[in-house]
């Protein structure tokens, strides 16, 4: 996973407005200061983002919402933030779901 949390958080930065950022802590419970953390590229103490999946499921539910009224940003995934999500099969499983019937759709 490498540095893509603090990667993806930049990105996000970088495309949300002042409001949309205040609005992101908001929905997801945690702070701006939190987020700024996050966008720095917090990690623990073995070099994995510091970020824990209940946060991280929080945040992509957030973007998510935030997208709806700033498609300027774009919706941040739980695997992206948290190295626990990243390995978690039944996640694996729900986004190859969540996949296959956006293929379905689109054919």
């Amino acid at each position: 996973m490498g540095d893509k949390s603090n990667n993806i958080m930049r990105v996000w930065f970088s495309k949300a407005n002042n409001a949309s950022r205040k609005r992101l802590a908001e929905l997801s419970g945690t702070t701006l200061g939190t987020l700024f953390q996050l966008r720095a590229g917090a990690k623990n103490s073995s070099g994995k983002p510091n970020t824990r999946p209940e946060t991280a499921i929080a945040i992509e539910k957030a973007t998510r919402a935030v997208f709806a009224e700033d498609p300027a940003t774009f919706i941040v995934r739980r695997e992206d933030l948290c190295s626990g999500c990243a390995g978690c099969e039944f996640l694996a499983a729900a986004r190859e779901l969540e996949q296959s019937r956006t293929d379905e759709t689109t054919l």
